[in-house]
């Protein structure tokens, strides 16, 4: 059929603490992209069917669909014409679009991507008051990025952080 039977993920630096939460991460991870795998559409007039709530389908002709179903999305739309002067006295309408997952998986939102800078970024050199140069046996040092509003410009301002020279 043309489907691979095993799909792989591949993201580094993991930014994990031990091997447990690197677990729990790639297990919300997989069910983050599986809820897009078995989401299904549909429309309603029902004004109890919000994001969290559980139905059952009845009646669908594919029998594999007639199940329980948990709501993850939902767009209330409605009319209430008889508000206007003039109206032909048609009645309040509600509609809703929704996104609805198997009832059995557990729906997760999709990750945040990443921060990316693009290119270097400029600093500030910081370090002990009185002290000249101070970077550690690899050459590294220790800076104030202009972005950073809240630590103050000492030698714990970051990180040791490589050192590089755009000439």
């Amino acid at each position: 059929n043309g489907q691979l039977e095993q799909y792989e993920i591949f993201d580094y630096p993991g930014r994990f603490k031990d091997e447990q939460h690197g677990k729990d991460f790639t297990l919300y991870r997989m069910e983050s992209l599986r809820s897009d795998a078995e989401k299904a559409t549909g429309q309603s007039n029902s004004p109890k069917l919000w994001p969290g709530t559980r139905f059952t389908l009845t009646g669908h002709p594919q029998k594999m669909l007639n199940r329980e179903w948990q709501v993850v999305q939902s767009i209330l739309s409605g009319d209430q014409p008889q508000a206007l002067h003039g109206s032909q006295g048609r009645g309040t309408t509600l509609g809703n679009q929704l996104e609805v997952i198997p009832a059995d998986r557990t729906w997760r939102p999709r990750l945040q991507s990443k921060p990316k800078v693009d290119g270097p970024q400029s600093a500030i050199v910081t370090g002990p008051a009185g002290e000249e140069i101070f970077c550690d046996e690899h050459g590294r040092v220790r800076v104030k990025f202009h972005w950073d509003r809240y630590n103050p410009a000492t030698e714990a301002s970051s990180c040791w952080v490589r050192v590089s020279q755009a000439w």
